[in-house]
C-alpha cells in the first residue's frame, strides 16, 4: 500500500483557525484597536461584518460600536489571539504611536512582517 505524501492528517499550525475566510490584517486591527490601517483596506468594514454577522452601520457612532462589538466578540471567542494582537499593535508602535501617522508603505511592511511570522494571511473565524 502506498501513501500519498500529501496527505496531512494533523495540523502543523500553532493558532487556532488558520484558513482562507479573513485577512489577518484586518482581525489584527480590530483586536487591537488600530482600526486606522484596517480602514485603508477595502475588505475591513466586510471582515467586521462577516464577525458580527450582520451589516455594519452607515453612522459614524453606530460604526464605531460595531467595531467595539467584533472586538469584544473576539477576544471572548479567540483569547489565544490576544497574544498576536498585542504583538501587532507593538510592530505598529515600534514605528508610531500615533497610526494616523504611519505611511501605506510602513503599513503594508508592518503587515507583511507579520503575516510571515504567524505563517498565514488569513483567519478563519467562525
Amino acid at each position: 500500500m502506498e501513501i500519498s505524501p500529501y496527505l496531512n492528517i494533523y495540523s502543523q499550525r500553532k493558532y487556532p483557525s488558520f484558513g482562507d475566510k479573513y485577512p489577518a490584517r484586518d482581525i489584527m486591527c480590530i483586536m487591537s484597536g488600530s482600526e486606522v490601517i484596517g480602514k485603508r483596506s477595502d475588505t475591513f468594514d466586510r471582515t467586521v461584518a462577516g464577525v458580527l454577522q450582520k451589516h455594519i452601520s452607515s453612522t459614524v457612532e453606530e460604526r464605531g460600536k460595531d467595531y467595539l462589538h467584533a472586538q469584544q466578540y473576539l477576544y471572548e471567542k479567540y483569547p489565544d489571539l490576544r497574544k498576536l494582537a498585542v504583538k501587532f499593535r507593538n510592530m505598529l508602535n515600534s514605528v508610531s504611536y500615533n497610526h494616523f501617522s504611519i505611511t501605506t508603505e510602513d503599513e503594508k511592511l508592518i503587515c507583511s512582517n507579520f503575516e510571515n511570522q504567524i505563517g498565514s494571511k488569513f483567519f478563519d473565524i467562525n
